[in-house]
């Protein structure tokens, strides 16, 4: 269910290979993710986790792991459920989904020279998502939305966001982009 959804979402922002269309992105840089892990959690105890076969890794910022992206729940892995209403002529109940998410980018080494970077970065990151195109999808939600509530492009909020120890400073030529929104799904239930 929401996992289908999140690993669609993150082949979709990885698939993405225009770096330079909508964006003022110098075309020499050619930036790439190397990685992309969704659904990850925020365990206040030991940071952003990963289920990988029976155990959980840490997967937060990581200065070693190049350019990658993560998405997790933004609450404790909470899904709300709207009732929806059954239709006339079937058992079918659908009800909407509404789950809280943030997309999290690492980018590495990008030469910062206006301070202008960090927010051509967001405002790429943030048109990918919102040009996701959910008629590929072939899970059983329907109706998928993101609704964006949140761009944060200040490198040690988002460490600190995201990290359960202190901030450490990292070269300034990384940039971190956190972007929240709101995925709205419907899903068909049977009704009693």
């Amino acid at each position: 269910m929401i996992i289908d959804i999140a690993e669609f979402i993150v082949g979709e922002v990885l698939d993405y290979v225009d770096l330079e269309g909508d964006c003022v992105l110098p075309v020499d840089m050619e930036i790439v993710w190397k990685d992309g892990l969704f659904l990850c959690h925020k365990n206040p105890n030991k940071g952003v986790m990963y289920k990988k076969d029976e155990n959980y890794e840490a997967v937060g910022i990581d200065d070693r792991r190049g350019n990658y992206i993560y998405l997790r729940q933004v609450d404790e892995e909470i899904i709300t459920w709207n009732p929806g209403t059954p239709k006339a002529s079937s058992c079918q109940i659908t009800e909407e989904g509404v789950v809280n998410m943030r997309l999290i980018s690492v980018i590495d080494n990008i030469p910062i020279v206006t301070a202008r970077e960090k927010y051509q970065v967001e405002e790429y990151v943030r048109n990918i998502l919102m040009g996701i195109d959910f008629t590929l999808y072939t899970g059983v939600e329907t109706k998928i939305e993101i609704e964006l509530t949140r761009s944060l492009i200040n490198n040690v909020q988002i460490l600190a966001e995201e990290s359960k120890d202190d901030p450490k400073v990292m070269s300034l030529k990384w940039i971190f982009t956190s972007i929240d929104f709101i995925l709205r799904f419907n899903y068909q239930t049977q009704s009693k």
